[in-house]
């Protein structure tokens, strides 16, 4: 006998009805069989978990300082008390298979939690592994009929093995470190230290910080409005290096030197010492990664990063509409060309632009050099009606698609010109361009703003050709500070982390490092931070609250610094290629985690506790308002952000609400304000 095991049942009930033969499905049997020989079982996400702090400590109280470092030589992990049942169905399952074939999803976690129920029943027979990237009909069936050895995927299990232990290091360690640390104060809440979160929080903190600390500075901008032969332009100083009166940046900082420009230049005679005009084509922007489409959907919609992935999420499994979307990866297998026919045209059915795409355009998508363990995120072959797709899932499901289609159009073509007209020692500079073939932004439109800006027209000029300076301007600014962390451009930077590194040597090795966390796990990591009170939103901007800045004040860089953190993900990169071992990577991680220990063990903390509730109502007592049952919840936004409300159940019919500060305020704009950004979002998803 076969037997399947998927990661969850939805994808079970998936590859079951994609295989041949007639189904049966006891009731409660936890498994689906064929009458070819064939059985589909299912875990439900991790089935193990390690074991707790407590199971390593002998006794000892594994929350105080007698305990710390707990250090496991021989790590142990334990079926979840909620999952047993379905364990013992599988091992009994196991023990009737010939052959296995591994179904976790297509990711080292999915790896792992198929790989470990396979340990711990001592599995010896032929294991599978199933390959499956999308849900809709032809791409499982296509999976089905290409399993792959099991063992070629052995060491992404491993690499997901030792990122859980490594938290597991992290968090069951230093959460109690820093927190009987804070208590030493009067601190009674937890502080909770990860190996990601805490770099993402000292990201948002530094950044708050940068924007807090900000100063200022005016500078100065001179433009010049030259007339030529053909027309009119205007062109911006290039400001020369090196002089009084100019920043590093390049930037004028004393007023007397742009007037001393302006006297110089305004109604003389200058020249047109550089026209040149080239035709440029511009290639269409790739299909998403999760991360590019959590930016994207961020921007466009004020999606939180949560809500895209549960939102593609559910594309991929309830719809089959999307493929798998925790991917890295904005390429394509080139086999996936042989589809492009079929996707188009039905796609058209809903987007109209789909029907102009040509499907036998090969372009640089379809490169099986560039797809990594997944491949892009795109629509599937199945037909989507939009009807069912609620709001936030018909968004999503448009801009795939539409990057998809992109594909399939020719490249924008304009000519771009480049002009400099020099007034004896003073050069002025503009840009424009002028379209010649739309292409692919008859698709997605202008990409960016800079497209926007550098539209301007050119009236036609010649080389050496006399222009006279008719008005030269000054225009006062000041700078500006950077702009406060959306959830897109957080998820942005934990992606890109170099660019937030200021070491050097770090940031030289990060280029080729795929950042902090990984694509299926930065936007959980965002959202704990908020429901720990670490962060709160304002509008659409991601803020630190005191806590978060008070606890990043006395984290080692070791921890908190992304530069390094992400050093550690590069590492489970090595040990998902074979380069590295699990225990040397754990053995780095505990030496790391006992230095911080010792240093902590004699620390005392100054904390702010999050605000007391205890003037609240008590949850789930009746709503003054309509009877349902009150409920805690936690201000993100706002002055109040971090304090604790009660919220009628009955949200959004009723809207009532009860602060600590005075029992008989309610709001119901007001609750809708304090409330989630995410809660609301994901309701209408």
């Amino acid at each position: 006998m076969q037997l399947y095991i998927a990661e969850k049942p939805s994808v079970a009930r998936v590859i079951a009805q994609n295989l041949p033969g007639k189904k049966t499905a006891p009731k409660g049997a936890g498994y689906i069989e064929t009458d070819q020989g064939v059985m589909v079982t299912w875990a439900i996400g991790h089935i193990f978990e390690l074991a707790p702090p407590g199971y390593y400590t002998s006794g000892v109280n594994s929350f105080s300082f007698e305990a710390l470092p707990i250090l496991p030589a021989a790590w142990k992990t334990l079926p979840k008390e909620e999952t047993k049942s379905q364990v013992k169905i599988i091992k009994d399952l196991l023990k009737r298979a010939t052959s296995v074939v591994n179904a976790g999803d297509p990711d080292r976690e999915g790896q792992l939690i198929v790989d470990e129920i396979l340990t711990d029943a001592g599995t010896k027979v032929p294991v599978k592994r199933l390959w499956l990237n999308g849900m809709d009909d032809v791409t499982v069936q296509r999976a089905i009929s290409a399993l792959k050895e099991n063992a070629e995927f052995t060491n992404m299990g491993l690499s997901a093995m030792a990122r859980a232990r490594a938290d597991w290091l992290v968090g069951m360690n230093l959460s109690p470190a820093f927190t009987l640390a804070a208590r030493k104060s009067g601190f009674f809440g937890t502080l909770s230290v990860g190996r990601v979160q805490t770099p993402t929080l000292a990201m948002v903190v530094n950044r708050d910080l940068e924007i807090e600390r900000f100063v200022p500075k005016d500078y100065f901008v001179v433009t010049v409005d030259s007339k030529v032969s053909q027309g009119e332009f205007t062109g911006k100083l290039r400001v020369p290096k090196g002089i009084n009166g100019v920043d590093e940046e390049g930037r004028i900082i004393h007023e007397a030197l742009a007037k001393e420009i302006v006297q110089r230049v305004q109604n003389t005679s200058g020249v047109i010492t550089k026209y040149e005009t080239k035709k440029t084509s511009d290639l269409a922007p790739l299909p998403y990664s999760l991360s590019s489409l959590q930016v994207a959907a961020s921007s466009k919609h004020g999606y939180s990063a949560q809500m895209v992935l549960d939102t593609c999420q559910a594309l991929y499994e309830r719809h089959a509409l999307a493929t798998y979307p925790r991917t890295d990866c904005e390429y394509l297998p080139e086999n996936y060309h042989t589809d492009s026919q079929a996707t188009l045209a039905h796609l058209a059915n809903n987007f109209q632009i789909a029907a102009q795409g040509n499907a036998s355009t090969k372009g640089r998508v379809f490169n099986d050099k560039k797809v990594t363990a997944h491949h892009a995120i795109i629509p599937t072959t199945k037909q989507a009606n939009l009807s069912l797709l609620s709001a936030a899932e018909k968004n999503l499901y448009e801009m795939i698609s539409m990057r998809y289609i992109a594909q399939f159009f020719p490249d924008y073509v304009y000519n771009k010109t480049n002009v400099e007209v020099t007034y004896g020692k003073d050069v002025f500079t503009a840009a424009g361009r002028v379209d010649l073939s739309q292409g692919w932004r008859a698709v997605l439109g202008k990409s960016t703003q800079k497209d926007k800006d550098d539209e301007s027209t050119l009236p036609m000029m010649t080389l050496n050709e006399s222009a006279k300076a008719i008005k030269v301007n000054i225009d006062k600014k000041k700078t500006t500070p950077p702009n406060y962390f959306t959830e897109g451009t957080l998820i942005e930077a934990m992606t890109n982390v170099h660019l937030v590194v200021t070491d050097p040597e770090i940031k030289r090795k990060l280029k080729e490092v795929a950042g902090i966390g990984t694509e299926a796990t930065r936007a959980s990591i965002i959202e704990g931070l908020f429901k720990r009170n670490f962060l709160y939103n304002d509008g659409k901007k991601v803020k630190s609250s005191e806590t978060g800045r008070a606890l990043i004040a006395v984290i080692p860089n070791t921890i908190k610094d992304p530069g390094m953190t992400a050093l550690w993900e590069s590492s489970l990169a090595s040990i998902a290629e074979g380069k590295m071992t699990v225990d040397g990577f754990i053995d780095m991680q505990s030496r790391a985690v006992s230095a911080i220990v010792d240093k902590v063990k004699s620390m005392k903390i100054d904390v702010p506790s999050v605000k007391s509730n205890s003037k609240l109502a008590k949850a789930n007592e009746s709503c003054t308002k309509c009877g349902k049952p009150m409920r805690e919840l936690t201000a993100k936004t706002g002055k109040s952000a971090g304090s604790k409300f009660m919220g009628c159940s009955g949200y959004p019919a009723c809207t009532h609400t009860v602060w600590p500060e005075d029992k008989k305020k309610s709001s119901g704009s007001k609750f809708s304000g304090k409330a989630r950004q995410y809660d609301k979002d994901k309701k209408a998803a």
